[in-house]
């Protein structure tokens, strides 16, 4: 099994020093590396680093669209999608793409996760989304896998290995997604459309390397959780775009036709099975925020999300292990690949 036949998409904004460590990762392998990056000025310096299988678009507009404008330069029967911080495993990616080949029932393919950051000039890590174990949505028909998928959760399919077809729905669908209030809604969007267009397998093997570098863009600007988002009757607007666009975008694709009352039912079902897992802490935090913005509906929430991402980030770090020392204990297999990883990590920063 070739890695020729799979493209890594990675959308960029204002990190372009990253840039340049994905390409020094990915040009080492035979995947097609596609970088779209919105920046206001593009990367200086980067045309030596390119070639015919790494290209860089560079267009200040929004992720949606340079996700749509994606398209028209993927040629390869698989898409994998990352942020530009962190990484993929090879062997992982070839253990995707080969149950995918095998499997032409199944539409997306992922690993297991571990979480790093640099700190104290160490790369050290920790086990995150560790729901994925096992993971797996296998329901014969398309509207009962969303359901299946939405009610028992996990991030399977977003940073997933998909098939170009299944990619190009997804992409589709939340490119119309850029007035959305909540940004979450695309990571919702290409689940339904994933499960609706194949079964979902989660394999045991280490894959995704999740980064804790930067601080998430989530925390300053569009972070509605979906359950407030789609409760809230002022956002009716938002909703009829977020299900027309799923209907609209899967109309060519074979499967039951799904209507918006199937995709309600199981927005509905998502946001119960959240609701259930809500901790005191989280309605705490969402009492807070109904007396903070009485006095300040911009500086006061604004700087409450960077303190509980900073306490986030702490109890991160806490737990966390040299990453190495993790690997030997949880996936001694991975180990080689991850050596590399590090010593590419430590390069960034120490050359910083």
């Amino acid at each position: 099994m070739s890695l020729k036949r799979l493209t890594i998409i990675v959308p960029t904004y204002n990190r372009q020093k990253f840039i340049f460590r994905q390409i020094e990762f990915w040009s080492k392998l035979p995947v097609n590396l596609l970088i779209l990056d919105g920046s206001k000025e593009p990367c200086k310096n980067i045309k030596g680093k390119l070639s015919k299988k790494i290209i860089y678009y560079h267009a200040p507009i929004s992720i949606e669209q340079r996700l749509k404008n994606s398209l028209d330069f993927i040629s390869t029967d698989y898409v994998a999608m990352i942020s530009d911080d962190e990484f993929f495993l090879h062997s992982t990616l070839k253990t995707c793409v080969q149950f995918l080949d095998i499997n032409p029932d199944f539409s997306t393919c992922k690993g297991q996760s571990i979480g790093f950051h640099w700190d104290n000039n160490k790369v050290l890590g920790r086990l995150v989304y560790q729901g994925l174990k096992g993971y797996i949505v296998k329901n014969n028909k398309s509207n009962d896998r969303i359901k299946e998928h939405l009610f028992n959760y996990q991030m399977a399919t977003l940073w997933s290995v998909q098939r170009k077809k299944v990619f190009e729905s997804c992409i589709k669908v939340i490119s119309n997604y850029s007035t959305i209030s909540s940004a979450a809604a695309i990571e919702l969007g290409i689940s339904i459309v994933s499960a609706y267009m194949g079964k979902i397998k989660v394999v045991d093997d280490l894959m995704w390397l999740r980064s804790y570098e930067n601080k998430n863009i989530w925390w300053s600007s569009g972070r509605i959780r979906i359950p407030e988002w789609w409760k809230d009757k002022t956002k009716k607007k938002e909703h009829k775009l977020f299900i027309n666009s799923i209907i609209y975008n899967l109309t060519d694709n074979v499967g039951e036709k799904l209507n918006e009352m199937d995709i309600r039912k199981a927005m509905d079902i998502y946001c119960s099975a959240k609701k259930e897992k809500i901790t005191k802490f989280s309605y705490l935090l969402k009492y807070l925020m109904k007396i903070i913005k009485k006095y300040d509906k911009i500086n006061i929430i604004k700087y409450l999300f960077y303190f509980f991402h900073h306490i986030r980030i702490k109890l991160f770090e806490k737990r966390c292990k040299p990453l190495n020392t993790l690997i030997s204990n949880t996936h001694s297999e991975k180990k080689e690949e991850i050596d590399e990883i590090i010593k590419l990590i430590s390069k960034f920063h120490n050359s910083k």
